[in-house]
Order: C-alpha cells, then structure tokens, then sequence
C-alpha cells in the first residue's frame, strides 16, 4: 500500500474508509550557521529573511544575505552578498556600514555621526547625492564586515573603508552639481535649433 493515499479500501466491501488520524509530529525549524545549530522554538510557514537575520545577531552570530536595491551602489551592489556582525562594545564608528530596522524592514546604509544630545545616528545611502535620515541606536542590528565580490570578500568595517565612505559623503554637494550640469547641458544639447 503507498504511504501518500489518503483513504484505503476496505477489503472486504471494496468501499473507500478514512485512515485512522494520526497526530503531526512537531517539527523544529533549524537553521545551521558558522558551525552552529539554531532552532526556532515556533515555527511559522511566515519565517522570513528578515526574522532569522535579526535572531541570529540578537544570539551574537554573524549573518551572510544577499542585498537588494541600488542604495549603496557603488559600495554594495544590487544582488552581493554581505555579512554582518553583531554589535561589539565600541561600536559603531563613523563611516561604518549599518543594518537597522526601519519601518518594518532591514536597510543597510552609512553611519555618519551620533547626536551627543539623543544618542541618534545619522545614516545615509553611498549612491543618494542628498537625504538621510536619523535612527534610534535600539533600532542597530549589526555592522557590515565584508561584501562579496567577483569571489573575493571586500573589507567593509576597516578604518580605511570607513574614511573612504565618509569622504564620499563629504562630496555630495560636488556629484549634486555635477548631476544638475548634466541635465542642464542634456537639456540644451536636446532643445530644438532655429
């Protein structure tokens, strides 16, 4: 008899009866990582990405996902692979590449610098040329240590990096100009001609 039937056959009356109901067994989500084995008490068919990237930096693992958008183009591209590690004591630095919850999701963007007042930081997109926003330090999850790229990791929290990261911001106001000169001369190199 196949496992997968769900009714059987009474052999002596040849009519179709239910199998007796058997009790599901409760199965354990486990996620392995870095040679360690979490399992998620309560599973749900809605554990997402997002959950389990926030539960293992809140059990002090690092956590490797594929980015999405192109916010911090040219840093961190759309479709890399990034890994990030919990916060450690003297963390995080100016310059450093943060995940923080916003609104229900996880964004990765630029730590600029800490309001003494508040205790807020400033964050920012590599590829916006104005904006940013400010976060609550509760809302850091975890600061990005390297990005994959062409098969080789690309050192994201060194110091190097960081001034690297801060200096791009430092030039907005220049790649502002430079897009408003774009469109300018795009505009008249395509206006018509007398």
């Amino acid at each position: 008899a196949r496992r997968t039937r769900a009714r059987t056959r009474d052999s002596a009356q040849g009519t179709p009866t239910e199998k007796p109901h058997r009790p599901a067994r409760k199965r354990m989500f486990v996620l392995s990582m870095a040679g360690n084995t979490f399992p998620f008490a309560e599973p749900t068919p809605m554990t997402d990405a997002k959950t389990i990237i926030e539960e293992l930096l809140q059990r002090r693992t690092p956590a490797t996902f594929r980015a999405g958008g192109p916010s911090m183009n040219p840093t961190i591209r759309d479709g890399e692979s990034v890994r990030i590690r919990p916060l450690r004591a003297g963390d995080p630095l100016p310059g450093a590449v943060a995940l923080y919850r916003r609104h229900g999701r996880l964004i990765l963007h630029r730590l600029l610098r800490r309001d003494p007042a508040t205790g807020a930081f400033r964050v920012a997109a590599d590829a916006a040329a104005a904006g940013g926003e400010w976060i609550a330090e509760a809302d850091l999850l975890g600061i990005a240590e390297w990005v994959r790229r062409a098969g080789r990791a690309r050192r994201l929290d060194s110091p190097i990096a960081r001034r690297t990261g801060l200096l791009r911001h430092a030039l907005r106001p220049l790649r502002r100009a430079l897009l408003h000169f774009r469109a300018a001369n795009h505009a008249h190199a395509s206006a018509p001609r007398p």
